[in-house]
Order: C-alpha cells, then structure tokens, then sequence
C-alpha cells in the first residue's frame, strides 16, 4: 500500500511541476507580447560595422547640443571660433544669453533666496531645540545620580549607628 501511496505522491508532484511549467511559458509568452495599443516597429539597418558605429557616435559626442553653438561643429577650426565668441561676450550678453536659460524672474530668485534663508533659520532652531533637550535629560540624569548617591550616604549612615 505504501509503494501505491509514493507512485500517486510522484504522480501529483510531476503533474504539479507541469503546470508551473505551462504557467511560466504561458507567461513569457505574454511578456514578449504587447500587452496594450498598437506598437509601432521601428526596423533599423544594422551598422556596418562597430568602429563606424563607434565614430558616428564620437562625432555626436564632439558637438555642442544646446547654446549658440548648437550648429554642427565638428572641426577644429568652427570649435576655436565658437570658444572665441563664448570668451568675447560681455557679462551683460552673457547673463542675457545663459542666465535667462532657466527662465528664473528676479522676483523667483529672490522668493527662493528667502525661502532658502528660511530652511536654514529653521534647521538652527531645530538644533538649539535639540541641544536644549539634550541639556535637559543630562541635567535629570545628574539629578537622579545625586539622589541615588545622597539615598546610599543615608543608608549607610543609617547602618553605621
């Protein structure tokens, strides 16, 4: 009766294994398929070889992708000319150029300079609190300390007579 009950154990444990064997490949499946909408399959020539891919992407990394220089400017010659026009701008066309890029009003600076001035008031109460507390519980302890060593000195002058 026992060889009947391990032959039916084996059998539920092999039928259980295939089930979580459909159920995982059931759910690969609806991995690699898009779950929603239409998706749009962009198929790209594969570069012709990696050092070409290679220089194609050093040569996006050499140019400027934001400011006056955003042209392409891959020679050395264009860069040194952008490097100049950069080094011959006046601080009032610079500020004009770069410093308005955030888009920050004096009126924001200056509620952010506040605001920032604020942070740091409150983080210095907050440590003034914090040490006035941490004073407080020194204080208790000592307090408790001299209480418990005058109680000992009573007792022990209470034995002594």
């Amino acid at each position: 009766s026992s060889a009947g009950e391990d032959s039916a154990a084996e059998d539920a444990a092999a039928d259980a294994a295939d089930a979580e064997g459909e159920a995982k490949a059931a759910w690969m499946a609806k991995q690699e398929a898009p779950a929603w909408g239409k998706v749009t399959v962009t198929v790209r020539a594969p570069a012709a070889s990696e050092e070409e891919a290679r220089a194609k992407w050093l040569a996006k990394q050499a140019a400027p992708s934001w400011g006056p220089g955003a042209t392409d400017v891959t020679d050395e010659a264009s860069m040194g000319a952008l490097i100049d026009s950069l080094a011959g701008m006046s601080s009032a066309e610079s500020e004009r150029v770069w410093g308005g890029m955030s888009g920050e009003t004096p009126d924001i600076a200056a509620a952010v300079a506040a605001a920032q001035e604020a942070a740091t008031a409150a983080q210095a109460a907050q440590a003034a609190v914090e040490a006035q507390a941490a004073s407080a519980v020194q204080e208790a302890r000592e307090a408790q300390e001299a209480q418990e060593a005058a109680a000992q000195a009573a007792q022990a002058a209470a034995v002594q007579e």
